[in-house]
């Protein structure tokens, strides 16, 4: 398979929902013949391999699609090396040593880590790691780049270190929300529990994070702003598929909406200075567009990015 081809498989896949990819799935496996087919040992192996690395998709897709497409995806696409959403395992000696796991745009993906950390990635993100860095009494280390929500495993003092292209963020045990990208002026942290450190790459800056608490950093001159997350900021809203807000100005609805929801909403411009309060649900940008259309009175136009 060409990276073409491969880029054109992904695509199609992205474009119909899971009940079609399910049923093409099935019925391209009922009709394929493989030269050489896996035995059910090495399927339920390959299988096995899959599931334990908790690759969690945007889509919910059925136990018998995965074990349908473990089956397909590994005999057609050795030598590869991808899945769906680019995640790669680099082998040293026949051991797993690098992990390098990336999203295309509107895709999600959640990974475990070998310490029992789970980092979930949004859309045009991207994390790699040596499997070194977890074993022993090493700090753990990961590079990344995008927007990712990090739920750190406390390992016996050991730091947990997030290197970006703009900011480190050393951490013991914690949860966060990080968006960090080389291309943007801004990288900021949000810190729902626990206590983390985070340094500009840029002026060496450093500062001390607590519980509820956000920072911004300019990635040009390094400084960092330190404030509280409010009611308005939303900053796992992606990954939950939910915004809340308390008596915001509708700019900043509709923008987090968008920004959330990887789409843009056409609306008057009277109504960018109305404020809302309430629950918006994004997994459906339609039935968002609906509240905001009821609550006043008003024609949304939604246009995909």
């Amino acid at each position: 398979m060409t990276p073409q081809e491969f880029e054109e498989l992904r695509r199609r896949s992205n474009e119909i929902d899971d009940d079609e990819l399910a049923n093409a799935i099935y019925e391209d496996w009922m009709d394929y013949t493989a030269d050489e087919p896996a035995d059910d040992e090495a399927r339920h192996r390959i299988y096995a391999r899959i599931a334990s690395r908790c690759f969690n998709r945007r889509r919910s897709i059925t136990s018998r699609v995965l074990r349908v497409a473990a089956a397909i995806v590994i005999p057609l696409m050795v030598g590869v090396g991808a899945f769906l959403f680019m995640e790669h395992v680099y082998s040293g000696g026949g051991e797993a040593a690098y992990s390098a796991v990336s999203t295309g745009p509107g895709e999600r993906a959640t990974v475990k880590m070998p310490d029992g950390s789970a980092v979930s990635l949004n859309g045009n993100s991207t994390m790699e790691y040596a499997l070194a860095d977890f074993a022993g009494n090493a700090s753990r280390r990961v590079r990344f780049s995008g927007e990712g929500l990090f739920d750190i495993a406390a390992a016996d003092g050991k730091a947990f270190i997030v290197e970006t292209p703009t900011v480190d963020v050393t951490v013991k045990g914690t949860v966060f929300n990080l968006e960090a990208a080389k291309d943007r002026d801004y990288t900021t942290l949000a810190l729902l529990e626990g206590r983390v450190s985070i340094k500009s790459g840029g002026s060496g800056n450093e500062i001390e994070m607590s519980a509820n608490e956000k920072a911004v950093v300019n990635n040009l001159t390094g400084q960092i702003e330190v404030s509280s997350i409010t009611d308005n900021d939303n900053p796992t809203g992606w990954n939950t598929k939910k915004l809340y807000f308390k008596n915001a100005p509708m700019r900043q609805v509709i923008s987090q909406i968008e920004k959330n929801a990887d789409c843009r909403l056409i609306v008057a411009d009277s109504l960018q200075d109305k404020h809302f309060t309430g629950l918006i649900p994004i997994a459906n940008v339609g039935s968002a567009a609906t509240i905001i259309e009821k609550a006043f009175n008003t024609t949304v136009t939604v246009s995909r990015n």
